[in-house]
């Protein structure tokens, strides 16, 4: 089983925003328990008294406006990206980065937040074929989406998903089911 992990970055509807950025992580089974372990440990030290609120978000941590990030230097924010991309690739080999940036004006009348996550999950399944054909072993795939302002049209995508698939394909080893985390 590989879980995608998924969230959202940019807004639909600003229009001070040219793009929207829809990605995530892609992790086996197995290896999930040490990313969390490695990933709680590292929010320990940045914030000793209730680590479980720290989430790595880069355009937070680099911004640096809100806690904890704002007592951080610029410098440090920029070390602690550097150690969450170093656990990712201290990770499981098969862990790998899923992202699509799409450009809103390049699409008008359309919804950029589907157009990516469409292109994710087809990505997605075909990753899992090609594990298949490389390993000769059949992998389930499941679809994790952070908390979302886009949880509603994100959760009928989920669904249409599942039963349709994408313009390019029908899923064969991924299930999507929303969470918020």
């Amino acid at each position: 089983m590989y879980v995608l992990y998924l969230d959202d970055s940019g807004s639909a509807r600003n229009p001070k925003e040219n793009f929207i950025v829809l990605g995530g992580i892609c992790v086996p089974e197995r290896s999930i328990y040490w990313l969390t372990n490695q990933l709680e440990l590292l929010a320990g030290q940045i914030c000793p008294s209730d680590p479980r609120r720290v989430e790595f978000h880069a355009s937070d941590i680099f911004g640096g406006r809100d806690e904890p990030w704002n007592r951080f230097s610029k410098d440090e924010r920029i070390d602690i990206i550097r150690n969450v991309l170093k656990l990712l690739e201290k990770a499981n080999q098969d862990t790998v980065a899923f992202a699509c940036a799409v450009r809103k004006a390049s699409y008008p009348g359309r919804d950029p937040i589907e157009l990516a996550f469409e292109d994710l999950a087809s990505r997605f399944d075909m990753f899992l074929a090609r594990l298949f054909h490389k390993q000769a072993s059949q992998h389930q795939g499941l679809i994790v989406f952070d908390k979302s302002s886009y949880e509603t049209g994100l959760q009928t995508l989920a669904l249409r998903f599942r039963s349709s698939g994408t313009r390019w394909r029908k899923p064969e080893s991924v299930s999507v089911h929303m969470a918020s985390l």
